[in-house]
């Protein structure tokens, strides 16, 4: 199956043609958007994510994804000045000086992630996905000072566990690897939910965190034990506690720090 659907959207200083594609095969599928500002005369964002069943019940997936972070709009130029008049901002530049200086802080953010998963058994499946995120460096422009290209880049395993203990339970099993400009973190995480009756869901997890921190080159353990509980209100409404704890150890050259820190919330949700 092909389809294609393009689409004009035109808000106030925001101009946009979007083309859409999808494709959908015994194995293959995929689907992907772009979007071109005429305001700008530039690409807004372009995304394409497929995925591929290969032989031994591998399945392949991944995607593309180059976008203007914020979307671009003439409001973008009051982003990092000292003043947030856009009057005044008119006053003093011309028409194109105002585009310019919104292109300018309007970084491209490009993603480009790859995923593989494999049923081991009937209630397991193995997940493995890598992820790498750049925005582009931007330049000085009016109060705003340049900022240099950063990247994030993380590797994650999972193991997923469904109807183990009871049917409707699910328990993920996390390990991950990341890496940016500023730090190496080392994550494993434990995140199980339980149904018990018709109406209340138990989800406790567990995370703990080990970070290299490159400007110091010290080094941080942090544990976040947490628990989600969740009521069903008939078919239309649920209430949500979820409470955990925080605490971190940072061990620098000349003293340790410790911090502790709790957080609950209490929600409802209603559906009409």
């Amino acid at each position: 199956m092909f389809y294609l659907q393009q689409e004009i959207d035109s808000l106030t200083d925001r101009q946009v043609v979007g083309t859409e594609v999808r494709y959908f095969g015994e194995s293959v599928s995929a689907w992907g958007s772009v979007d071109y500002d005429t305001a700008f005369s530039e690409l807004s964002s372009a995304f394409m994510h497929g995925s591929w069943r290969l032989p031994g019940k591998l399945t392949l997936s991944g995607s593309l994804d180059r976008r203007r972070s914020p979307f671009l709009s003439l409001g973008n130029a009051l982003l990092g000045q000292t003043s947030q008049d856009f009057g005044l901002l008119a006053q003093t530049l011309t028409e194109a000086q105002i585009r310019q200086q919104a292109l300018d802080r309007s970084a491209v953010t490009s993603t480009a992630t790859l995923g593989l998963s494999r049923p081991l058994t009937p209630h397991l499946q193995l997940n493995i996905n890598a992820n790498r995120s750049v925005i582009d460096a931007m330049p000085a422009s009016g109060d705003a000072p340049a900022t240099p290209e950063t990247e994030y880049t993380y590797f994650s395993t999972d193991l997923v566990a469904s109807g183990l203990v009871r049917e409707g339970d699910v328990g993920i099993l996390s390990l991950r690897y990341a890496t940016s400009d500023s730090a190496d973190v080392y994550t494993v995480s434990l995140d199980t939910r339980f149904p018990i009756g018709r109406k209340w869901r138990i989800n406790p997890r567990l995370r703990v965190d080990y970070r290299e921190i490159l400007s110091d080159m010290s080094t941080q353990w942090t544990y976040t034990p947490g628990l989600r509980m969740q009521y069903r209100l008939g078919r239309r409404g649920r209430i949500e506690l979820d409470a955990g704890k925080r605490f971190s150890s940072r061990d620098m050259a000349d003293t340790d720090m410790d911090q502790e820190s709790y957080f609950i919330n209490l929600g409802y949700q209603l559906h009409y």
